[in-house]
């Protein structure tokens, strides 16, 4: 399921933002969007390298024959 998989990935990336900004001093909005945006992007452009061209997991929505 999509959703399941995109919930897992979403706690992930929060948990692994938090216990960045636990060794920081400065804990504003925009430090927390700033540490998000580079922890989560590089991720998640691995993550589909991985699943699209390494894995080479069918799609959920293709036939099976």
């Amino acid at each position: 399921q999509p959703v399941v998989i995109m919930t897992i990935v979403i706690v992930i990336l929060g948990v692994s933002d938090w216990i960045v900004l636990r060794s920081l001093e400065l804990r504003e909005i925009k430090t927390y969007l700033i540490v998000l945006t580079s922890i989560g992007v590089p991720r998640l452009i691995i993550l589909m390298l991985v699943t699209q061209f390494v894995l080479d997991i069918p799609r959920w929505f293709e036939l099976h024959a």
